[in-house]
């Protein structure tokens, strides 16, 4: 028997890569927001329950809420309908990414937003999602303030820089950026 198809296969079709870190994929932003639809919340829900009135009324509150990352991950963890407790706990896309925290999950960012983990769960399902939660994290550009000098600027890669090293019009490259050169086409989603 062939395995069920469905959200999981059209993002993986998707993944962009980040060279910068070593070929880490991800999902694009602008696939997130097409492909995650409240159709598609609904299907994916209904396909592993088959209750479609419940599932409608979750999408609805997913997409509202903007919470389609959060789905995303834990449609790769097969753990879809945990989707009502974050809800539940007030959690959308803007606490990501989580780290854990004794018996649950708190937001990097902001240490107040905490996941109570389910019962249910295993170390290896906790593990598993504070690992998939990069893959809906792509790397998002931008142009640091002027205020930032050049030199403390190590760590942002924005296309602006980029250029200028690319075409060779950074004075010192080894202080421009202190890992490496690699040529970017970012997507206007990370921009």
């Amino acid at each position: 028997m062939a395995p069920k198809t469905g959200l999981y296969k059209q993002l993986a079709r998707s993944y962009g890569v980040e060279e910068l870190h070593g070929q880490r994929r991800f999902i694009p932003a602008d696939v997130i927001e097409n492909v995650i639809t409240r159709e598609s919340i609904k299907a994916e829900l209904g396909r592993n329950t088959g209750r479609i009135n419940t599932s409608s009324c979750l999408a609805n509150k997913i997409v509202k809420r903007n919470s389609r990352r959060l789905f995303v991950i834990l449609v790769y963890i097969n753990e879809s309908w945990t989707i009502r407790k974050f809800l539940k706990d007030g959690l959308t896309d803007d606490d990501l990414p989580f780290e854990s925290h004794d018996e649950s999950m708190r937001s990097v960012h902001n240490h107040a937003k905490i996941f109570h983990i389910p019962e249910d769960w295993e170390y290896v399902t906790v593990d598993e999602f504070l690992t998939r939660q990069w893959m809906v994290l792509a790397p998002i550009f931008s142009i640091p303030p002027p205020s930032i000098p050049l030199l403390q600027r190590s760590e942002v890669y924005t296309p602006a820089i980029m250029t200028k090293l690319i075409q060779g019009k950074c004075s010192n490259k080894t202080r421009c950026l202190t890992q490496k050169v690699c040529y970017l086409k970012p997507r206007s989603s990370q921009l």
